[in-house]
């Protein structure tokens, strides 16, 4: 009997352990809240995603080290962009990180922010894309572990 339960109790923490795993390794999803907005696309792209993808699929993501890239988020609109709920989800996002580029051309323009680590990785890149006087935005969120210069590579510096 008590070799019994004792398997049964190894079977149940050997069940756990990939339960536990997993939730260790759920990302963070910073712009999953804005897929409940009306008018607003959600896509989330794991790593795995990425790595099944074929080359063309990936022309979106160039100059991008795809290798080096834990996900990706974007969140899109074309009618909605100046949502109030919306824009607290960007704000909240974008004050948490660096400012390094800004272009406003008209109505269109494009913001990008980092987040650059202590050891000089740069862990997240927010950029977001605007135009049609706000209405219309994207906004791609990549989370991963990337050089100054792969990063300086992406947008051409």
């Amino acid at each position: 009997m008590i070799r019994l339960l004792t398997c049964v109790l190894m079977l149940f923490v050997l069940g756990l352990s990939p339960a536990f795993a997993q939730s260790e390794t759920q990302p963070e999803l910073r712009l999953r809240q804005g897929s409940s907005l009306e008018g607003f696309d959600y896509t989330y792209i794991s790593p795995w995603m990425l790595k099944s993808m074929r080359q063309k699929d990936l022309t979106e993501l160039k100059n991008i080290p795809v290798d080096k890239v834990h996900h990706i988020e974007i969140l899109k609109t074309k009618v909605n962009g100046n949502y109030e709920s919306f824009k607290h989800i960007i704000n909240q996002l974008s004050d948490e990180m660096n400012l390094i580029g800004y272009n406003r051309d008209g109505d269109k323009g494009v913001k990008i922010c980092v987040e650059i680590s202590p050891v000089e990785v740069v862990k997240r890149i927010l950029v977001i894309k605007w135009g049609s006087n706000g209405a219309e935005h994207l906004v791609t969120y990549i989370v991963g572990d990337f050089t100054q210069e792969e990063v300086n590579n992406i947008f051409h510096f």
